[in-house]
């Protein structure tokens, strides 16, 4: 313990004491430096200028796909193709043989007749036979047909008849032959006595 001039100093229970007047002065001069700092201190200075910006960081991750989108219009029709190239002609499996009219006569010059169904470009020979029989066979003429197998002709003229003048009157056998493969073809062809019908009969 420190006692001087009635001031005491003591230890009690681990702290310092102070006791009398020598205390005081203590407070006094705590007070003044208190004050004589606060008056030293200036005033705040003004905020300083923002510094420049940082680097720019790292790209992140790329981030999910996104749902599909829906289905658009339709677009306009398209121009047309251009044409195909002509196919191969083809030959017709049915041949086929008339005749213009119905009515003809002995020493008739010309027959009319149509064929068809025979090889392309194929020579169709056209010739009068007997109908159930044998007959003299009589050559009317050829008709040449086209690529696709047809074609018509008149045939027979005044030095060559087409139906010929000895020809009894009857029902006749007008037989169509190609000369490519044998295709043939057959109509009748009916004879008369005259081009008028009877006036009785009515034939």
């Amino acid at each position: 313990m420190i006692n001087k001039s009635r001031s005491t100093i003591s230890i009690e229970g681990g702290l310092v004491v102070f006791k009398g007047k020598a205390f005081y002065p203590l407070i006094i001069l705590s007070i003044v430096g208190i004050l004589f700092i606060s008056a030293c201190a200036g005033a705040a200075g003004s905020a300083g200028s923002a510094g420049s910006d940082g680097a720019a960081g790292a790209a992140g991750p790329a981030g999910a796909a996104g749902a599909a989108g829906a289905t658009g219009p339709a677009g306009p029709a398209g121009s047309d193709g251009a044409k195909g190239s002509t196919g191969a002609d083809a030959n017709s499996t049915a041949a086929d043989v008339s005749v213009s009219v119905g009515r003809n006569i002995p020493g008739q010059e010309t027959l009319a007749v149509t064929v068809s169904g025979f090889d392309r470009r194929d020579v169709v020979t056209l010739t009068i036979t007997e109908s159930g029989g044998p007959g003299n066979n009589h050559i009317v003429g050829t008709v040449t047909v086209s690529a696709s197998g047809a074609g018509t002709a008149t045939l027979g003229s005044a030095d060559s008849l087409a139906i010929p003048s000895g020809l009894a009157t009857g029902v006749y056998t007008l037989k169509a032959e190609g000369a490519r493969n044998g295709a043939t073809a057959s109509t009748a062809l009916s004879v008369f006595a005259t081009l008028l019908p009877d006036p009785i009969t009515g034939e």
